[in-house]
């Protein structure tokens, strides 16, 4: 099985969340390809994935206009049926019912016909550029061992 984990970081604290969720699939037995959405690289060069993992920090209560970009472009039929899961970056939520990147990231994945693996993961800045909340590094890394085992029972 092997997977694609994309997102977009705009002060490095997505960059650190999706690596530790890769390391937790990997460390799982999974293997999956880490692509940064600002490398520009060509996807359909790529060989087939089968499953994916998106993320971005939260700007306004969304995913970044970067994040929206690649999931309209590049999330097409090919992907439908496939396996995901979706991960953000942002302030603690006053309420509890506010969306954030990781929930709409979710949404857009799931509307695309893609199935969820898990719940969105949503890592805790505390500040407007960070740092990552303290445990937050960890957290992620549970997090891509619990979508590697949802991975390997699906």
């Amino acid at each position: 099985m092997k997977g694609l984990l994309v997102y977009h970081s705009k002060w490095g604290n997505a960059a650190r969340v999706a690596e530790q969720i890769a390391r937790g699939l990997r460390d799982s037995g999974t293997e999956v390809t880490l692509l940064d959405i600002k490398s520009k690289v060509n996807l359909e060069a790529e060989p087939a994935f089968d499953f994916l993992i998106a993320g971005s920090p939260t700007r306004v209560g969304n995913m970044t206009s970067p994040m929206k970009r690649f999931l309209k472009n590049h999330i097409k039929s090919e992907w439908e049926g496939k396996d995901f899961a979706a991960f953000g970056t942002g302030l603690k939520q006053r309420d509890e019912t506010d969306k954030k990147s990781a929930e709409r990231i979710h949404d857009v994945l799931e509307s695309k016909g893609l199935r969820p693996v898990a719940l969105p993961f949503k890592g805790t800045v505390e500040g407007m550029k960070g740092p990552l909340a303290p445990g937050e590094l960890e957290r992620a890394l549970d997090f891509g061992q619990q979508v590697a085992a949802a991975l390997a029972e699906s």
